[in-house]
């Protein structure tokens, strides 16, 4: 269950570090952490995990 206003997450997967490496690379050409977001300074981290909800993983 996802909840509003989360700005924290955990995902737990095997520690491989290419996975890891290929995870934070594809959310870095999603998510623009500098991006023209109508948010506060930290809208990038909401954004963030939105793509990380952990019923959606």
């Amino acid at each position: 269950m996802c909840f509003p206003q989360a700005t924290s997450i955990l995902v737990l997967t095997e520690h491989e570090p290419k996975l890891l490496n290929d995870l934070n690379t594809a959310l870095k050409k999603l998510i623009l952490k500098r991006g023209p977001y109508q948010h506060p300074p930290n809208a990038y981290f909401y954004i963030k995990s939105v793509f990380l909800c952990p019923n959606r993983t």
